[in-house]
């Protein structure tokens, strides 16, 4: 009789320990998710890529998403209350503070504390009233057009300013 009580002790210790070993397991997941929280949403009527994944709709940003944008431009608001867009045909990689643009245009509507990066210039609204689009032109040019309000553009050490 002892040796089936040991049998059946063994067993139950076995199961007892996969619950335990999945229960940790689930909760290093959810941890894992809870360390890069979302930054905000991507929406646009029609399809767009969310880090080589294609998308209809909308889809959430987390820090360092690429957004690529086809025949239709692309929303981005983030949680800060800070607006960009991103033109059809475009692509960039959004950050809290800053889309890095590598293809087409990009807009800032909506935010002081946003900046669009562009083959080497960092151009940002004076105030939160501001807008600016910034286009990458050719292969070396980057156009950059004060929408309203006042735009600095900063390129290393130098700063240029547009009104």
């Amino acid at each position: 009789m002892k040796l089936r009580l040991l049998k059946l002790d063994t067993v139950q210790s076995v199961v007892a320990l996969a619950c335990a070993a999945n229960l940790i397991c689930a909760s290093n997941v959810n941890f894992a998710l809870a360390a890069t929280p979302a930054i905000g949403t991507v929406a646009a009527k029609g399809s767009f890529r969310v880090d080589d994944a294609t998308v209809a709709g909308n889809a959430t940003l987390f820090e360092g998403t690429t957004v690529e944008t086809r025949a239709a431009g692309s929303s981005l608001d983030l949680l800060s209350g800070g607006r960009l867009s991103l033109a059809a045909d475009s692509k960039g990689r959004i950050f809290s503070d800053r889309l890095i643009l590598e293809k087409g245009s990009g807009q800032i509507e909506r935010g002081v504390a946003l900046g669009v990066e562009a083959r080497g210039l960092t151009v940002r609204t004076e105030t939160a009233e501001g807008s600016a689009r910034v286009v990458l032109a050719g292969t070396a040019r980057v156009q950059v057009a004060a929408m309203s309000g006042s735009v600095r553009v900063d390129r290393k050490s130098t700063r240029l300013n547009s009104s």
